[in-house]
C-alpha cells in the first residue's frame, strides 16, 4: 500500500485514525504518527473538517459514501474524491471505517478547461449567426426574455 498514489486510512467507531498508507507520505513533510489517533476535527481548520465528520457519520452507519475535498490556493490548489466504506464484523455491526483518497486534480483542471471551451465555442457560435442572420438571433433573444420573464 505504501506505493500507490492514493491515500488509504482506516478509522475506528470514533473516527479517530487508526492507519494511514500511501506513497505520499514519503513526499510530506508529515509522519504518520501526526495522524495516528486522531479525528478530522483534531486535523483539519475549522470548516474544512466538518465535511469529513459529516461524510464519516454515514459510513458508521453502515452506508458507503464519496465526498470532495479541495484544499490550498488558486494555483497550488489540490482536489481529492474520499471513499468511505464501513468495515463490518461478523455479526454485521460496523467496527470502523476504510477510506481511499484519490488526486483528482488533473480531472478537475480538465473539466474546468472543457467548461472554457464550451462557452467560447458557444460565444463564437452566438456571434457567428449573429453576423450571418442578426435578425433571427434578435427575435430569438427577445422571445427568450419574454419566456423568461413570463
Amino acid at each position: 500500500m505504501e506505493s500507490t498514489d492514493d491515500i488509504i486510512f482506516e478509522l475506528d467507531r470514533e473516527s479517530r485514525l487508526t492507519a494511514i498508507f500511501g506513497a505520499w507520505i514519503e513526499s510530506s513533510e508529515v509522519n504518520t504518527d501526526f495522524f495516528i489517533g486522531k479525528t478530522a476535527a483534531e486535523i483539519f481548520p475549522e470548516g474544512i473538517a466538518e465535511v469529513h465528520m459529516m461524510n464519516s457519520e454515514i459510513a458508521l452507519s453502515g452506508e458507503q459514501t464519496t465526498h470532495e475535498w479541495s484544499f490550498g490556493e488558486e494555483v497550488n490548489q489540490k482536489h481529492y474524491s474520499i471513499n468511505l466504506s464501513p468495515i463490518f464484523d461478523e455479526e454485521g455491526l460496523v467496527t470502523g471505517l476504510v477510506g481511499i483518497g484519490r488526486d483528482s486534480t488533473k480531472l478537475k483542471e480538465t473539466e474546468e478547461a472543457l467548461r472554457r471551451s464550451r462557452d467560447d465555442l458557444l460565444l463564437t457560435m452566438s456571434r457567428l449567426l449573429k453576423v450571418k442572420d442578426p435578425y433571427t438571433v434578435d427575435h430569438q433573444r427577445k422571445v427568450e426574455r419574454i419566456s423568461t420573464a413570463i
